[in-house]
C-alpha cells in the first residue's frame, strides 16, 4: 500500500511518501523516503543557471570544470539545474576557475 502525506518545512508543504510493506509473521514495515529534494528553489534555479552560463561563457565542459575544482561532473550538473545548493568554498573555487566575482553567481 502506498500512501501520500505531506508535512510543512519553512512555509512549504513537501510531499512524504509513506510505503507499508506487510512482512509475513512481523509487524507491519514503515519506511519512509522524504521527497523534499524534488522541490527546486527559484533562487537555486536561477543560480545554476548562471552557472552555466558563465560556464559556457569559458567554453568548459561541465567535465573540464569538475575536474578544474575537484569536484565531479555529476555535482555540477546538479548545481547547474538547481538539484543542489553549493557551499562557500564551491562558490569561491567555481567563481575562480569561471573568472567571475562570487557576487556574480550570486546575485539574485
Amino acid at each position: 500500500m502506498l500512501l501520500l502525506v505531506h508535512k510543512k518545512i519553512k512555509h512549504n508543504f513537501v510531499p512524504i511518501c509513506v510505503l507499508i510493506v506487510n512482512v509475513p509473521n512481523e509487524l507491519p514495515l514503515l519506511a519512509l523516503k522524504d521527497m523534499g529534494s524534488d522541490v527546486l528553489s527559484k533562487k537555486d534555479v536561477a543560480f545554476g543557471n548562471r552557472l552555466k552560463r558563465f560556464r559556457g561563457q569559458v567554453k568548459l565542459t561541465q567535465e573540464e570544470l569538475a575536474e578544474k575544482i575537484g569536484l565531479s561532473r555529476d555535482f555540477i550538473a546538479l548545481l547547474e539545474t538547481g538539484r543542489r545548493r553549493p557551499s562557500v568554498k564551491t562558490i569561491q573555487k567555481l567563481s575562480k576557475a569561471l573568472h567571475v566575482k562570487s557576487t556574480d553567481l550570486l546575485s539574485y
